[in-house]
């Protein structure tokens, strides 16, 4: 049996620096799509989509002396 997948995914996000307080704040979407097929001759295929909403959060901080 043959299986061959293929996808594509996409993603768009805008982040904000927290200076005050050192900090990255990121919100998005991200969407993917992957295509399943077997048996390339018999035609048979499965797509999966996916989409949602993302958010994270990055500290900044320093790891030894800044000179």
């Amino acid at each position: 049996m043959t299986l061959i997948d293929k996808g594509y995914n996409a993603a768009l996000s805008l982040a904000y620096y927290l200076p005050w307080f050192p900090m990255t704040i990121t919100a998005g979407y991200r969407y993917q799509w992957i295509k399943e097929a077997w048996e390339v001759n018999s035609g048979g295929y499965f797509i999966s989509k996916f989409s949602g909403f993302t958010l994270s959060a990055l500290y900044h901080f320093s790891s030894g002396d800044e000179d």
